[in-house]
């Protein structure tokens, strides 16, 4: 299990590093960072001043106070890293539960975060702890890609053999070249086999645990 780093500029006021364990980067680190939970320090007290300060009312901040040496590790609900600070975390967020560790790896805590808290590394550790979440990875494809691929799972899953292009052009009701763009943008991420020139042909790569339900 992995937790997610981002960059510090984006995340607002408090510094973040890449390390192994909460891992950085891959297509799914955006998640949190459009729930925009950590607070942006030059957009609350910036140009647009009480707009900003109104917003700023929905966080509320959250202290960890470690000993000196101690590296604390706090993330969001989904695994994602929030803010890692050594001795002393002081932050804000917004309301949710969050989770963190004293030296990456070690035992997870929770933290519900519903008013302005303030918590000691042996308040946290005597309380209970929880299991590390996981990183909830976003689909190696798009909508409509996902679309398409559930289209020829069903398909095959019906009929015993692959769907042709012409198929699924009537059933999406799209024109003959978005159909093979289609298949060709498929096959380049990985998620088909096919020989070309020969109809009925291809072949899923992904498990049905992966796939979408077919709209």
């Amino acid at each position: 299990m992995v937790f997610a780093f981002h960059d510090r500029e984006k995340l607002g006021p408090r510094a973040t590093c890449h390390a192994p364990g909460f891992q950085s980067g891959g297509p799914w680190h955006g998640p949190w960072l459009r729930q925009g939970r950590t607070r942006p320090r030059r957009s609350l007290f910036g140009a647009f001043g009480a707009m900003s300060k109104a917003a700023a009312s929905r966080y509320h901040r959250l202290i960890i106070k470690a000993s000196p040496h101690t590296d604390i590790w706090l993330a969001d609900d989904d695994g994602h890293l929030v803010q890692k600070e050594c001795g002393t975390l002081d932050t804000s967020l917004l309301p949710g539960d969050y989770v963190v560790e004293f030296g990456l790896g070690t035992q997870t805590y929770p933290i519900h975060l519903r008013k302005d808290s303030e918590y000691s590394q042996a308040e946290i550790q005597t309380g209970p702890s929880c299991p590390r979440p996981e990183v909830k990875l976003s689909p190696p494809y798009t909508a409509k890609q996902g679309q398409y691929l559930a289209f020829i799972y069903y398909f095959m899953k019906i009929h015993g053999e692959p769907p042709s292009e012409a198929e699924m052009q009537r059933y999406f009701r799209v024109t003959p070249p978005s159909v093979h763009q289609m298949v060709l943008a498929l096959q380049s991420k990985g998620l088909i086999e096919r020989t070309p020139g020969k109809g009925r042909s291809i072949r899923l790569l992904v498990d049905r645990a992966e796939l979408p339900d077919l709209e």
